[in-house]
């Protein structure tokens, strides 16, 4: 997933509340192809209650556009699984950390 287009493309967008790239956040879990005309972006909000999730979805869908022209973009939000500090990038950690927790 880390080597697709989409998901490079991914690290402008930023969490409004936190000012931190959701690609940091490790709030996109998953990148797939859904045939040849279609791409499933899954999400992990930071919080179930999340306000912006409107927001960054339209975002992530505004963003991954270009790199997929003419193809419908899905983006799915895992409500079954919690997010939590492990799914921190490097670069997050070290935003909220310092360094590793």
């Amino acid at each position: 997933m880390e080597k697709h287009p989409v998901y490079n493309a991914l690290r402008a967008v930023r969490d409004p509340e936190l000012g931190v790239s959701i690609i940091d956040l490790g709030m996109i879990r998953d990148i797939a192809e859904d045939g040849p005309a279609g791409l499933v972006i899954t999400m992990l909000p930071t919080s179930p209650l999340c306000p912006y999730l409107k927001y960054l979805v339209a975002e992530i869908r505004q963003t991954a556009r270009p790199l997929a022209p003419g193809r419908t973009i899905k983006v799915v939000i895992d409500m079954q699984h919690r997010w939590t500090p492990e799914y921190l990038s490097t670069e997050g950690q070290r935003y909220f950390f310092g360094g590793k927790p």
